[in-house]
């Protein structure tokens, strides 16, 4: 739009709004949460956002800690290889494992899931789960696909914050 087309009539948008006098009705605002974070463990601070599909952060998360993660130059704490698992036993596994891991300090970790390739369909069953388990982790900070060296689309490599001392 061009600086003409904007202010063609010659009035501006205060104007329009005095002229209506102000009988303005409120919008009402969508309170239903998303489909995957449950908003009762994700404080409204902490919501995941997207920047590309599969890459997860927190708001705030600072760039250069992206861009760490992103090149896979955090020390991994601990992997979790859920080859192999059926739908349920794969859930328990991520509960298990993310237990005992609750007291440690920021870390990253490796979720090997496959890229569920011998799967019915070829379509993956455990990769969608990791993924929505984590977006209802509190401890998330970030997440994305493993570097290629860390099994790529095959693993998830997930930041995780200080456990909360409440």
């Amino acid at each position: 739009m061009t600086k003409d087309n904007i202010n063609k009539d010659g009035i501006t948008f205060r104007q329009a709004l005095k002229e209506y006098g102000g009988n303005l009705t409120p919008c009402e605002s969508d309170t239903s949460p998303g489909p995957l974070t449950n908003r009762e463990t994700h404080p409204k601070n902490r919501n995941l956002i997207s920047k590309e599909e599969n890459f997860y952060h927190v708001e705030g998360l600072q760039k250069s800690v992206l861009r760490k993660l992103k090149r896979g130059n955090f020390s991994i704490f601990s992997e979790c290889d859920l080859h192999g698992y059926r739908y349920t036993e794969a859930q328990e596994e991520l509960k298990t494992f993310f237990k005992e891991i609750q007291n440690k300090t920021m870390v990253a970790v490796l979720l090997i899931h496959g890229k569920g390739l011998s799967s019915v369909g070829t379509k993956p069953v455990l990769k969608p789960l990791v993924k929505e388990f984590l977006l209802q982790e509190p401890r998330i900070l970030a997440f994305l696909p493993a570097p290629r060296d860390l099994g790529g689309a095959g693993a998830t490599l997930a930041l995780l914050g200080r456990a909360s001392t409440k």
